[in-house]
């Protein structure tokens, strides 16, 4: 009889040390000594508009295009970097034809379009 009366007793107090009220002032303990400056200060932020009305005029465009399965061309000014495979005879061909092509074509370019091409055309294609 003592025995479960222990077990018991034993439960009953595992019971209350799982079920203590937490210190629900500790974090106030703890931060409380630290002072923080909640002082605003001015500040001008400038928002360029005009990048968000491209972005979103593009943006329109491109799911149009995409709705009618076109393709819209990407409107980042960022250069898009494209690497070939240039390891073998065959692929090394083919790049050598690209390279002819893209010589054949750039009659018609001017400005930027065709420093670019004739940067280019200067590097060629590289040895395998």
């Amino acid at each position: 009889i003592l025995g479960k009366f222990f077990d018991a007793e034993a439960a009953d107090y595992k019971k209350e040390v799982a079920a203590k009220v937490p210190n629900y002032n500790r974090l106030l303990e703890k931060a409380g000594d630290k002072v923080l400056d909640f002082a605003m200060s001015s500040r001008i932020v400038e928002i360029d508009r005009d990048a968000d009305r491209r972005y979103t005029f593009a943006t329109r465009n491109a799911k149009k295009a995409a709705e009618k399965g076109e393709m819209y061309p990407q409107s980042s000014p960022m250069v898009e970097v494209w690497e070939f495979k240039n390891d073998d005879a065959e692929s090394h061909e083919a790049l050598t034809k690209l390279m002819e092509a893209i010589k054949g074509a750039s009659g018609d370019l001017s400005g930027e379009d065709k420093e670019a091409v004739e940067a280019l055309l200067k590097i060629g294609v590289p040895p395998m």
